[in-house]
């Protein structure tokens, strides 16, 4: 069953093109303006998040589009990612004590969390991170051991410096199995020696360092931090334990949103009732709801078993002391501080990616002397996870306009007019339900110059979905546009420009455009885009 739904992941990745908001954003034109300029450095854009985000997906779609020419594979990062943390999860039950039948139940949960099945053929970093950290923490408990090898060091430090250089919030995640795993280290050091471990885990500091410097480099000589940009807003601007209650019980609520709008009221006005209005991401208010999309899906099953799973390892005395009861430590103090340094967000839920895979083979313990209730649990998780396979919102196998007098009112209009991606025209699905500005969008590039040299103004919002703008240029010209972009929210990252560009295609929102230079006129206006064209006085 698993390689059936990995196989079936593999088929809707290849079939369907990028088409998350946020790839759209800052994920893939960053990957464009690599190739265009021949280098990762960073370079000038109105959405700062395209330089000092951690780049390593990005890294690795920048040379699958090298290598093949196209964004067709570019989900296959994403789905790698699943493929080795379903794996690496396996390897984590086998350290657990689990036989090959336990391995087998804790991929089988692993690998019909909904998140994880949405995010598997996305174009978010979220699994991606997640089957680096799984491999770090993998290697701390083979380092940690008495029978602890070089090897293993090389493995964590490999693993650390690349999840740290896939996403940010891995450093939340790779600090608590550092941390226990390190005193298990302290109580084992009798059998290595003090100089053997201080070696090995300064090569785990050292390689993970290795493979940020050259990130961590060029935010500092433009932002003056090694992260980059504040980011206001999203971590906590204080920690107390009623900041971290509240944030805890509104990121565990928001995995229990389901089809049955009534419960989601009630468990949204108690969620709020209790937490008043502590300080949340935006100031958004938290709301309950079922979803079919990788940003905020909840994993209703998955958390309510984890929960029993926890609570039975804790109150069985033998297993506190073994690497399952380190895990389910591992796990609990990962979630505390994630409550305790993010603000909650409506798309909390794809932060616990990682936490929910940890949890797969302390799940996988906590049945495996029961032979039928693991049977039935893990049937129960595989017909629940046929939804989320087969009515992916982005991707969906089966057409969604069949569906819709079968699923909750509050998904009605997001199903509306949603072809299988196996039907639908492929230039269409990279516009979601909006596909009529596909036709502004050509209309547009019909006004790029035939010369891949000649430089394009390039106006966008701090949020604009620019990397249709590539996509569509490339349909239409043939090539990859020279986009100059004429604005930065970065100002010295911006370029002298001489002369104005003879073209210039303005993204931002309809009350923003305004002539970017004196001698500028548009020749196409559109309610998502317009082509201002430079026209010199005589």
């Amino acid at each position: 069953l698993t390689c059936g739904i990995a196989g079936l992941l593999l088929a809707i990745g290849l079939a369907a093109p990028p088409t998350t908001y946020d790839a759209h954003t800052y994920h893939l034109p960053r990957v464009y303006h690599w190739i265009r300029q021949s280098s990762v450095d960073f370079y000038a854009t109105a959405n700062s998040r395209q330089n000092y985000m951690q780049p390593l997906a990005e890294y690795a779609m920048l040379h699958v589009r090298l290598l093949t020419g196209c964004d067709r594979l570019f989900n296959l990062v994403q789905w790698s990612g699943f493929i080795a943390s379903l794996v690496l999860v396996s390897l984590l039950a086998r350290e657990c004590g689990l036989t090959r039948r336990g391995q087998i139940l804790a991929t089988a949960i692993a690998a019909t969390v909904p998140m994880v099945i949405l995010q598997a053929t996305s174009c978010q970093n979220d699994l991606f991170a997640a089957s680096f950290c799984l491999a770090l923490t993998y290697g701390l408990i083979r380092l940690s051991s008495p029978e602890g090898q070089a090897r293993d060091a090389w493995l964590c430090g490999l693993a650390l410096g690349c999840a740290l250089l896939a996403k940010g919030t891995s450093y939340i995640f790779c600090l608590p199995p550092l941390l226990i795993f390190g005193i298990r280290q302290l109580i084992n050091l009798h059998h290595q020696g003090w100089r053997t471990a201080f070696t090995r885990w300064a090569l785990v500091a050292g390689l993970a360092l290795m493979i940020n410097a050259g990130f961590y480099a060029r935010n500092l000589g433009v932002y003056g931090h090694p992260l980059g940009a504040a980011q206001s807003g999203v971590t906590t601007s204080h920690i107390s334990a009623a900041t971290i209650a509240g944030n805890a019980l509104r990121n565990m609520a928001s995995h229990l949103g389901t089809p049955i709008p009534g419960w989601n009221q009630a468990l949204s006005a108690q969620v709020n009732r209790l937490t008043g209005h502590g300080e949340t991401f935006n100031g958004y208010n938290f709301r309950a709801a079922f979803t079919l999309f990788e940003d905020d899906t909840g994993n209703f099953a998955h958390l309510l078993l984890a929960l029993l799973a926890i609570t039975a390892i804790f109150f069985h005395r033998a297993a506190r002391h073994t690497v399952t009861g380190l895990l389910a430590l591992s796990v609990v103090l990962t979630f505390g501080l994630l409550s305790a340094l993010l603000l909650w967000q409506p798309w909390c839920t794809r932060f616990h990616t990682f936490i929910f895979l940890l949890l797969a083979p302390l799940c996988a313990c906590a049945l495996a002397h029961t032979r039928r209730l693991a049977l039935l649990v893990a049937t129960g998780l595989v017909l629940a996870a046929i939804p989320f396979l087969l009515i992916n919102v982005s991707r969906p196998v089966i057409s969604l306009t069949l569906l819709q007098r079968v699923v909750p009112p509050e998904l009605r209009e997001i199903l509306r007019h949603r072809p299988s991606v196996f039907l639908a025209p492929r230039l269409n699905q990279y516009f979601g339900r909006d596909t009529t500005q596909r036709h502004e969008y050509e209309e547009a590039m019909r006004w790029l110059p035939p010369d891949p040299a000649t430089p394009v103004g390039l106006l966008t919002g701090g949020d604009d979905p620019e990397f249709r703008l590539w996509v569509i240029a490339e349909q239409i010209s043939g090539h990859l546009p020279n986009f100059i972009p004429l604005t930065s929210d970065t100002p010295q990252l911006l370029l002298p420009v001489k002369r104005p560009p003879a073209r210039t295609f303005d993204t931002r929102p309809a009350t923003e455009r305004k002539p970017p230079y004196r001698q500028a006129i548009p020749v196409m206006e559109g309610s998502a885009i317009t082509v201002w064209q430079h026209k010199p006085t005589e």
